[in-house]
C-alpha cells in the first residue's frame, strides 16, 4: 500500500475549515492509498481536537501535533489579510516533521476533488518546494510586467515540500530572518518566495486552482498564458472543473459568503463533515457598496505592484 504524507497547520480560527478540507480528502481518496495526515495545532480547543479525531478512519490516520507557543510571532501580525500569525509556523515544518523527507502541505481553505497521489508523486527534482503560481500577476495592469520579467511568484497554500533538503540548507533560519527583516505584504508567502525563489518547481494550475476575481471575471486566454495551460479548456467553468484542488484563496470565503464561485461545493462538504451541526453566518457579498469594491481592487493593485518591484530582480 502506497503512503501519502500530508500536513495542515491550524489554530481555532481555521479548525473548522481544516476539518472540512480533510473531509473532502476522505471522500475522494483511493481505497488502496494510505494517508498520514499531520495537523499542526496552535492553541486549538479540545472540542476542535475531538472533531479532527472523528476523521481517523481506515487508511487515513490523523496525527495531531500540538505546537509550542512562540509569542515572538505575534508581533509580525499583518492586518486585513485572511491569515493569522499561525501561518509563520510553516517555516518550522522541516523541524517539526523531522522524520519525513517529503510532505504535501495544504492550507485549510481548500476542497480536494481527486486522490492526491498524482500531486504527491510529482517529481520536483532537487528543489525545495513544488508550487503553483499565485494570481498576483494576473492584475490587468501588471500581467505584462510579470510575464516580461518571467517572475515566478508562487502561492504557498499548496506545496510539495522537500523537507530533507530544507533541513540540510537550514532554510527555516533563513525564512525567519527574512520575515523579521524583509518585505512582507502577506504572513508567510513573501518570505517563502524570496528565500526559495531559485529552488521552486512550478506545478500545474489544477493542483492549486485559486478562486480569485482576477481571472474568473476576466480574460481566460491571459490566464492560460500566465499558468501555461495548454489543454483545451475554454471557459472559467472548464478550468474550475479541471481542478484537483480548489483553493478559496481570496477574501470572499465560502463560510462567510454564499454567492461566490464553488461556494456550494464547500457547503456540500460542510454538511457531511463533523461540523455539520455548527452554525455559520453567511452573507450575500453583492450587497457591499461600490466604493468598497473599488477601493479593494485599488489596494490589491498597489500591493501587487509593490511586490512586482521588489521581486523583479529575482526573475
Amino acid at each position: 500500500m502506497k503512503n501519502i504524507d500530508i500536513c495542515f497547520l491550524t489554530d481555532d480560527g481555521y479548525a473548522m475549515q481544516t476539518c472540512i478540507a480533510i473531509t473532502s480528502i476522505l471522500k475522494t481518496k483511493k481505497d488502496n492509498i494510505f494517508y498520514n495526515i499531520y495537523i499542526l495545532c496552535n492553541k486549538v480547543s479540545n472540542d476542535n481536537l475531538k472533531k479532527f479525531e472523528e476523521l481517523d478512519k481506515k487508511n487515513l490516520k490523523i496525527n495531531i501535533i500540538k505546537l509550542k507557543n512562540n509569542d515572538e510571532y505575534i508581533k509580525y501580525d499583518i492586518k486585513d489579510i485572511p491569515a493569522s500569525t499561525t501561518a509563520i509556523y510553516k517555516f518550522n515544518i522541516p523541524q517539526i516533521l523531522n522524520k519525513l523527507d517529503k510532505v504535501l502541505y495544504l492550507d485549510g481553505d481548500i476542497i480536494v476533488h481527486n486522490d492526491l497521489s498524482e500531486l504527491f508523486n510529482y517529481d520536483i527534482g532537487n528543489n525545495y518546494v513544488g508550487a503553483v503560481k499565485d494570481t498576483a500577476g494576473l492584475s490587468k495592469s501588471l500581467f505584462k510586467l510579470f510575464i516580461k520579467k518571467n517572475i515566478f511568484y508562487f502561492n504557498s497554500g499548496v506545496m510539495i515540500m522537500n523537507l530533507k533538503k530544507m533541513r540540510e540548507d537550514k532554510v527555516t533560519e533563513l525564512l525567519i530572518d527574512y520575515r523579521i527583516n524583509g518585505y512582507n505584504e502577506l504572513m508567510d508567502q513573501d518570505a517563502l518566495n524570496y528565500v526559495l525563489h531559485n529552488k521552486v518547481c512550478e506545478l500545474p494550475f489544477k493542483f492549486n486552482t485559486q478562486l480569485m476575481f482576477e481571472w474568473i471575471n476576466n480574460n481566460i486566454q491571459q490566464l492560460k498564458e500566465y499558468f501555461k495551460i495548454t489543454s483545451d479548456l475554454k471557459t472559467a467553468k472548464d478550468i474550475m472543473n479541471n481542478a484537483v484542488i480548489t483553493h478559496y484563496s481570496g477574501k470572499k470565503k465560502p463560510w462567510k459568503h454564499c454567492d461566490g464561485p464553488e461556494h456550494d461545493l464547500w457547503i456540500y462538504y460542510y454538511y457531511i463533515s463533523p461540523y455539520k451541526e455548527y452554525m455559520i453566518d453567511r452573507t450575500i457579498n453583492e450587497k457591499n457598496n461600490l466604493n468598497k469594491k473599488i477601493n479593494s481592487k485599488i489596494n490589491t493593485y498597489l500591493k501587487n505592484y509593490r511586490r512586482y518591484k521588489f521581486y523583479k530582480k529575482l526573475g
